[in-house]
This record gives structure tokens, C-alpha cells and sequence, in this order.
């Protein structure tokens, strides 16, 4: 059973006044992602909350400086892994040298017709993220 236009049009009022959201243009874009959702939704699927999670996005400004410095957040998926694998004490810095050798023994593994294997493909990855973020600034 599809929620009718009627129904639909009552949830989108009393989340936009739980939420606290004035009417803009930024936020029926935001939004209008999870209303297309929840049209073609059934009842009880949790359209509700999804249309809410839309425009709670939608209040929410990160500024350009956040979003930039979260990124690392993102691209380290499991924090301590690399040095785990390299035999490296918490606390303690991977030496670059270990780095280096490592990524070029891998490197020279998966030239010409051999493939790496996924768990070595994910390791040449944590590698050259780590040296990437080696010459980062603080």
C-alpha cells in the first residue's frame, strides 16, 4: 500500500515544523531527494524518518574548512592497521624507509602480468596514504 499525496503532504509540514526548518529553496532541494523516496514508499517503510534525515541535512552548514579537514577521517578507515602490519610500536613513527622499501617491493610483485592480491592492493593504498600524509604540514 503506497502512502497517498494527502499523507505525504502532512509528514513533510510536521517534519518541517519539528525540524524547526523555515520554507527555502535550500531545503526543498535537500529534501527532495527523500520526498521522491517517500512517495513510492509503503507504509511504515520509515519514510518519515527519512525525509526527516534529508532535512536535517539540509539545516546543517559545514563550513569549506570542516569539510576539508575531515577528509583524512574518511580515508583512514582502520586507524593503526599499516603499523600493525609493519611490526611497529604504538606511539612510535613508520620509518619512511620502511615505507619506501615496502610500496617498491609491491610495485616490483605486481608488474607486467601478475595482479596483487586485495589484501596487498589494500596495503600499497595505506602505504601511499601514509606518505601522502607524511609531507602534510601540521
Amino acid at each position: 500500500m503506497q502512502i497517498k499525496k494527502s499523507e505525504l503532504k502532512e509528514i513533510i509540514r510536521e517534519v518541517l515544523l519539528e525540524e524547526g526548518v523555515k520554507k527555502s529553496p535550500e531545503v526543498s532541494k535537500k529534501a527532495r531527494g527523500a520526498v521522491g523516496w517517500a512517495k513510492h514508499a509503503r507504509k511504515g517503510s520509515g519514510a518519515k524518518r527519512q525525509f526527516q534525515k534529508g532535512v536535517r541535512q539540509a539545516g546543517k552548514k559545514q563550513s569549506k574548512d570542516a569539510t576539508e579537514a575531515n577528509w583524512i577521517k574518511g580515508a583512514i578507515k582502520k586507524p593503526g592497521a599499516l603499523r600493525k602490519s609493519m611490526g611497529v610500536k604504538k606511539g612510535e613513527k613508520i620509518p619512511a624507509e620502511k615505507i619506501n622499501k615496502k610500496i617498491a617491493t609491491l610495485k616490483k610483485k605486481g608488474e607486467g602480468d601478475k595482479k596483487l592480491t586485495k589484501p596487498e592492493r589494500t596495503e600499497l593504498a595505506r602505504l601511499n596514504l601514509a606518505k601522502t600524509l607524511r609531507k602534510m604540514k601540521k
